[in-house]
């Protein structure tokens, strides 16, 4: 191929010049007799590229230019300026990575698993450092990119590190495992997100005080209809879950009806919601599908959308097996 039609190559130009600039400036790091590497120069001229790449939407370019920066930040041992560099290079690879995605051309994904890999460097730079609230942020943030590429077992992971990085944190450890308990819902890993709301559930009652503060409150109500449609959507028996798990749903069953555990759970769940979820355990047992769609739609006023997606979960499964008319 001629140097013209090569030149016709979408990026071609692009990646030379970029290159070419790249090696310039990565010669002034070479060990040479009787003169030090100028890792300064290098470092504010590796910046400024980076900076016009995100100009010209170069993302993969940019992300190795903040990655030379972090070896410049590491070779004179400033661990936090290398972890702060890492961090730019792990958002621009994700970005190049989500390019690739919203034009759904093929991916090998050799951006997100350098994105993961630059996360993972820069979390445990900023544990090293003490900063476990700030590699926590880091978990997190890597865990919602995930998210949004659909990776959710791989989120689980990052989310899971980052509860255990805040496990003195209260409401910060209860948003991390919420996290982890919504990636097993959509792995399909019910009993795996049961036994994390329970955990949610009770740190949630046991913090909240009595009565139990509006926060924990909200959080109790959710882990409850969360824990309620799971396990209308196990239909598990006693021996394979346990007694105490059982109970959650005994409290929305007519014929365990008994006022005490009605009147401590609407102490965080409203009356009406309470009703409903009570009419809706018992349209379920009795396979009563059209009492099922039309206390769906009075349900969804008072749902989050992760118990929303489980609510027509449930509504679809029963129509599914109701015999057709």
């Amino acid at each position: 191929m001629d140097s013209s039609s090569s030149s016709a190559v979408p990026g071609h130009d692009h990646a030379n010049n970029f290159l070419s600039e790249y090696k310039a400036i990565s010669s002034k790091l070479k060990k040479r007799f009787l003169r030090r590497p100028n890792v300064a120069e290098a470092n504010e001229q590796f910046l400024r590229l980076a900076k016009r790449l995100r100009s010209e939407d170069e993302p993969q370019y940019e992300a190795l230019c903040h990655l030379a920066v972090a070896r410049c930040e590491q070779s004179v041992g400033n661990h936090s300026a290398e972890a702060e560099a890492l961090m730019a290079a792990s958002r621009a690879f994700l970005v190049a990575e989500m390019k690739i995605q919203d034009l759904h051309c093929a991916s090998f994904e050799e951006h997100l698993v350098s994105a993961i890999h630059c996360y993972i460097h820069a979390i445990r730079l900023l544990e090293e450092e003490d900063q476990p609230s700030r590699a926590a942020g880091l978990c997190t943030e890597l865990g919602n990119a995930l998210i949004k590429l659909e990776k959710f077992g791989e989120a689980q992971t990052f989310y899971q590190r980052a509860a255990d990085l805040r496990s003195s944190t209260i409401l910060e450890y209860i948003h991390a495992k919420t996290k982890v308990s919504e990636c097993l819902i959509e792995v399909g890993d019910y009993y795996g997100s049961l036994v994390i709301l329970t955990e949610i559930a009770s740190m949630a009652e046991q913090y909240g005080g009595k009565p139990v503060v509006s926060v924990y409150a909200d959080i109790m109500a959710r882990c409850e209809v969360l824990r309620v449609f799971l396990l209308l959507l196990m239909e598990p028996t006693a021996q394979s879950i346990g007694p105490n798990l059982t109970l959650i749903l005994e409290k929305y069953a007519w014929e365990h009806d008994d006022p005490v555990s009605a009147e401590e759970t609407t102490k965080f769940l409203s009356e009406e919601l309470f009703i409903l979820l009570q009419s809706f355990v018992m349209a379920i047992q009795t396979n009563d599908v059209r009492a099922l769609l039309d206390l769906e739609d009075a349900l969804l006023d008072h749902l989050s959308p992760r118990a929303k997606s489980l609510l027509r979960k449930l509504v679809k499964m029963k129509q599914d097996k109701s015999p057709p008319q």
